[in-house]
Formats: structure tokens, sequence, C-alpha cells
């Protein structure tokens, strides 16, 4: 491997992508960038090819709209849906403290409008209007293997910040990401179908989930592939939706663990979220030694997408599409100043199964509500300020271990 210096012009994404292509002809290495604005349109990385950003370097996206494609969950790679892009390559990655900014401020009104006028569903009529409009990522992977990404920061994303798509083999370390908290489907780190991800000290602040693990919708034609052994620890999450496992959850998720991260007014702590037209099975989830203070809710548990019924309905056939969640393990978490303590909802046909809450302290103004959900406790003290601490509606069950 060699080490490579991109020199000083105005204009950097032909010569960045040149530089780029040049070291992989070579073998590859490390691309080294000299501590300065880069202003660039998108680019993809190469087979081998370590992209170093030095502490004083920016690459800054163009202002030009028109040189980027929009991306979605459900569509399969194209080029330019990212700034950063990277498809079927191995051996690669981004490093050093430098910055990777967005501009992502050219899009989000855009979006915003979209959601109040309604007009996205006659713009993108297949597609989810809860997935919001389709927009550039900042940085993405797609289906390539043994990725490491350490200590840059990533920011002002025009949507998802960092996409894992049927990845295998990453390491994701000293990691910042920084989204206002009002930028609209600003995840910070969505992991999609990809298989043995490992992030650790990651401080994210944004504008949606936090981190998220999904696994795809029905109707469209990208692989069908679990998310499955994916472990974050030793994260901080400031503003945004929290650690999420969905919506999207069509071809699974299992074997995820979350341990010692810390949640300072996220929207939702740990939520699982899914729905009868695109879950499947969930299981093998745990979480454990976490903090939360002021959370709105700490723990959420939902078979339904994007809000579960205010009355349970009667069962449905249990389809191919049906969420079927279980062997869930929370212990260790210690929530302070939330709104609601935790909400599980599953489905009269397919309820929740083995959820076990150990060690759990919780401060908040609601108690629990289990619907359609069998949730076992040891030691679950419940601090409630109004109310009940538990609600137990229909088929709603709380047993002590």
């Amino acid at each position: 491997m060699s080490d490579n210096k991109v020199q000083d012009h105005s204009d950097d994404t032909a010569l960045l992508q040149a530089s780029i292509d040049d070291c992989a002809r070579r073998g590859g290495g490390r691309l080294e960038l000299a501590g300065r604005t880069y202003q660039i349109g998108p680019i993809e990385l190469r087979s081998k090819v370590y992209l170093v950003l030095a502490p004083d370097t920016v690459l800054q996206a163009t202002a030009d709209k028109t040189r980027f494609e929009r991306a979605f969950i459900g569509w399969p790679f194209h080029a330019r849906e990212a700034l950063i892009s990277a498809y079927k390559i191995s051996d690669s990655g981004i490093l050093g403290t430098g910055r990777i900014d967005g501009q992502g401020a050219l899009w989000w009104e855009e979006a915003r409008r979209q959601r109040r006028d309604g007009t996205m569903a006659s713009m993108f009529p297949a597609l989810p209007d809860a997935n919001g409009m389709p927009r550039p990522w900042l940085v993405e992977f797609y289906d390539s293997r043994n990725i490491t990404i350490d200590g840059p920061t990533l920011q002002n994303s025009p949507m998802w910040t960092l996409a894992l798509r049927y990845a295998s083999q990453v390491r994701i370390g000293h990691l910042t990401i920084r989204n206002p908290k009002e930028a609209p489907n600003t995840d910070g780190i969505d992991v999609v179908a990809s298989q043995n991800v490992s992030i650790h000290n990651v401080d994210i602040a944004t504008g949606d989930d936090n981190i998220t693990i999904k696994s795809g919708l029905a109707g469209f034609g990208v692989p069908t592939q679990a998310a499955s052994d994916i472990h974050v620890t030793d994260a901080k999450f400031g503003s945004g939706h929290g650690f999420s496992i969905g919506s999207e959850t069509l071809n699974g998720v299992n074997h995820v663990t979350l341990e010692r991260v810390s949640f300072e007014g996220t929207t939702n702590g740990i939520r699982i979220k899914t729905g009868r037209d695109r879950g499947a099975d969930i299981s093998a989830i745990h979480v454990k030694d976490i903090t939360m203070n002021n959370v709105d809710t700490a723990l959420s548990i939902t078979a339904y997408y994007p809000k579960f019924p205010a009355q349970r309905g009667e069962p449905l056939a249990v389809t191919a599409t049906t969420p079927r969640v279980h062997d869930i393990r929370i212990e260790g978490l210690v929530a302070i100043g939330s709104n609601t303590a935790g909400i599980f909802v599953g489905l009269p046909e397919s309820p929740l199964r083995d959820v076990v809450l150990s060690k759990v302290r919780i401060q908040a103004a609601k108690g629990l509500m289990l619907r359609d959900a069998e949730v076992q406790a040891d030691r679950l003290d419940l601090q409630i300020q109004n109310g009940k601490a538990l609600d137990q509606q229909e088929e709603g069950k709380l047993n002590k271990l």
C-alpha cells in the first residue's frame, strides 16, 4: 500500500475521483487530504483505498443539486445517490478526524414542504409517506465488505447520514454525527440488511433515529437479507429519535446488542417499530447498561407503524409479513425525567413474546402500557408521577421472575 497526496485545486470533484482511481490502480493505500475545504460533487470509493481526512479538512457538498440522484431504501444502488458512496468494494473506508458536510439545508425545506402539502404522494406514489421525500444520503456503502470508518465528523446530511446496505464486516468507531434536530429524516446510522457490524464510541445528535437497524420493505427489487450480528457499544445520543429497530423489517432482524449507551433528550430511548406490511422475525435483542435523561418515551416496542390503534382490533390471518417479535432482554437501565415509561403493543394474532426487563428503573410521568404482550420483570422499579404504574390492556401481561 502507498500514501498519496491530493494537490490544491478550486474544483475538487474530478481531481479527488481521479486520485481515488489512481490509488486503486496502484494497488490501494491511504489517500490523504490536506487541511482545507474541498468542494465536491458525488464521488465513489474503490477497493483497498482508505480516504484519510486531516483534522482541518472538510469535504463539502456542492450546492448544485442536479448532480445528485435521490435515494430510497427499496431502490438498488444508483451512482451519485450519496456524496461519498461505495458499490461492491472491499478493504476500504474513511479515516481521520476531518469533516464531511452535506449542506443539507439545501434539501430540508423541500422535504418539509412535501410533507406539509402532501405532494410527495403524487411525485413518488409507490413510496410510503412516512419514509420522507427521497433525497441523497451523505455516505453509503452498498454490498461492500471489510469496511472501516474511524474518526470523522459527518454533518448536515440531506437525508440519512451513514447508510450501510447489504454490507458485512463493518467497523465504525470514534464517529461524530451532527444534524439539526429539526432536519427531517436525517438518521445518524442506518444499518440495512447488513451483517457483522460493530459500532463503538460514536456521538450522534440528529433529527431522526440516532441509529436504526432495518431489513427492507415488500415490493421492491433489492436483495432479501436479514440484518444480524450488530453490536453498538459506548455510544452517546443527543437530539434524535433514539435507538430503533425498524420500521422496515421485512427480512428480519436478529442478534443485536446495545451496551453502555447514554441518551440525553432523545424522543425515544429503545424503540422497536414494525407493522403487518413490513414485518418478519425480530429476535435475540440484548440491551444492557443504559442511562437516559429527559427521554420522552424510554421503551417502545410496537407491531404497528406509524401508530398503534387506540383500541385493540380483531386478529388477522398470519402472513409472510406478520411481525414476530420475541426474545428481547433489557437489563441495567436507568431513565430519569421521561414522559412515558414504556409502550409494549403486539398484534392480536402475533403478541410480543419473551420480553424481559431486568434491573430497570424509570422515573416518568406515565407508566407502562401493555397490550398483546407478555413481559417478564425482575427488579423493575417504576416511579410514576401521574396515574398508575402499569396499564395492562387486552392480553397484556407482566409477570415477575
